[in-house]
């Protein structure tokens, strides 16, 4: 019944998708506070720097994609080592 219809569309109905999971997202976003992705930040952020700092200033030596893959599986794999070292090896 809306005069301005044609200038809008030319479809018969009007359809309206949603995301499966909108409620969660909608639930996630509201938690995200300013507060808690400081904290995130803190917390997440960390190991990449460290693992960009053993990395040689974060440059990848090989040139496709699938050895990339593999060197940042390898440092992941060494960071992770690295802390279960330091986590076992601490007095108690």
């Amino acid at each position: 019944a809306c005069l301005l219809k044609q200038k809008c569309t030319t479809a018969t109905r009007r359809y309206v998708q949603r995301h499966l999971d909108e409620d969660a997202l909608a639930r996630m976003h509201q938690r995200a506070t300013p507060d808690m992705m400081r904290k995130r930040r803190c917390t997440a952020e960390h190991p990449f720097g460290t693992i960009k700092r053993m990395m040689a200033g974060g440059r990848f030596l090989t040139r496709n994609l699938k050895g990339t893959r593999t060197e940042m599986a390898l440092s992941v794999l060494a960071d992770n080592i690295k802390h279960t070292i330091n986590i076992t090896s601490k007095p108690a």
